[in-house]
């Protein structure tokens, strides 16, 4: 029998997690059956939460909470740059603000439950971000969905100040306008595969799927099994031409723009040329450059619903 564990965010969306956890919890059992619950009370515990549940033998944990809840949890599949356990699966219950990753893997805007009535499991890739933190120490960090910096990471800090009560798209999209509004365009020196090449620039996100700042469909090429990065970089650009451009963003139909490159590669290291550039990762601001990300094959199982291109 399947040993499953449920790693829950009570904080998540805002705290509606915590304040309707009766009607999550019966949803859950009836869904997946036995179930054991494991509540985080900090930010942060939801990795150490997953760890123990891996070493205590769960073979399936289903994650409540949004992307930064989600990319906590990948961080706790891996201990010391190694999978804990390969046949471990992550079971996604998307219930936070964003719901960026749910989107790509078919678990958006649908009654979860039904959602899980064709899952299956397969290997996906992870992104690994190795960097120094505010202590000076190097560190790893691994993520499902996408890594941005510059003016994105700016964003994430709105954002995640914010109540959120306006819920996902319109909290990101506000946040956006105060952080673009903000933020200055940063030199940076980009090495792709071994490419290097200097430029100005408002965002580059670090792509495993597709979608990132509540709905922005940013990198619409990018898939969670290809073994591949997806480099988005937006050039030197301002608030007006986000304004202008925004519903192309969230259709995805925004790479043929001038001030818009994409690159693919397998390793992507960013460093600044000019002031410190603040870096997000799943939506949770993280650090500041330099940076080195590196996509890994087939990397964590996935248990979630089938969908034709992921």
């Amino acid at each position: 029998m399947t040993k499953i564990v449920a790693v829950v965010n009570p904080k998540a969306c805002n705290g509606r997690v915590g304040k309707n956890w009766p009607v999550y919890a019966k949803t859950i059992l009836a869904r997946f059956g036995t179930v054991s619950f494991m509540h985080s009370a900090m930010p942060g515990e939801i990795t150490t939460l997953v760890r123990r549940a891996i070493h205590e033998g769960a073979q399936r944990i289903i994650v409540v909470g949004g992307d930064g809840t989600m990319n906590e949890a990948v961080n706790g599949f891996f201990e010391h740059n190694r999978l804990i356990n390969p046949d471990a699966a992550l079971a996604p219950w998307p219930a936070g603000t964003g719901g960026d990753f749910a989107r790509t893997i078919g678990l958006s805007d649908t009654d979860i439950s039904h959602g899980y009535d064709h899952a299956t499991e397969r290997m996906i890739d992870v992104g690994k971000a190795s960097f120094a933190n505010t202590a000076g120490q190097q560190t790893s960090r691994y993520f499902l969905n996408i890594a941005s910096l510059g003016s994105s990471a700016h964003v994430a800090c709105k954002v995640n100040a914010s109540s959120k009560l306006l819920g996902g798209r319109l909290s990101f999209y506000l946040g956006s306008l105060r952080g673009l509004m903000a933020y200055r365009n940063q030199p940076v020196s980009l090495n792709i595969d071994g490419r290097t090449e200097d430029m100005v620039v408002n965002t580059v996100a670090i792509a495993n799927a597709r979608y990132f700042g509540g709905g922005m469909m940013i990198a619409p090429n990018a898939s969670l099994d290809d073994g591949m990065l997806d480099i988005v970089v937006i050039g030197n650009v301002g608030v007006f031409t986000f304004l202008k451009d925004a519903a192309l963003v969230y259709k995805g139909q925004h790479l043929a723009q001038h001030y818009v490159r994409h690159f693919r590669g397998r390793t992507v290291e960013v460093t600044s040329l000019g002031n410190s550039i603040p870096m997000e990762f799943d939506g949770e601001p993280i650090g500041e450059l330099p940076v080195r990300y590196e996509i890994l094959p087939e990397a964590i199982r996935l248990y979630a619903p089938i969908i034709k291109a992921i």
